[in-house]
């Protein structure tokens, strides 16, 4: 998944514990980290889960 500034945007700061920049970059190398994975074959649950954590609700996309 790409993670966009569109989608950083529209996460809600109420959601929020950190500086939406340090939230972006967590999201973007969970994604990045858990598609590199796959690609190399590998499972490993954990950047899946903060990838899909990061995600939240699809009811703020």
């Amino acid at each position: 998944m790409e993670v966009t500034e569109r989608l950083i945007d529209a996460v809600p700061v109420r959601n929020l514990r950190v500086q939406r920049a340090g939230f972006a970059h967590v999201w973007r190398t969970a994604e990045h980290l858990n598609a590199e994975y796959g690609r190399q074959g590998l499972d490993d649950w954990y950047p899946a889960g903060v990838a899909v954590t990061c995600a939240g609700s699809p009811a703020w996309w």
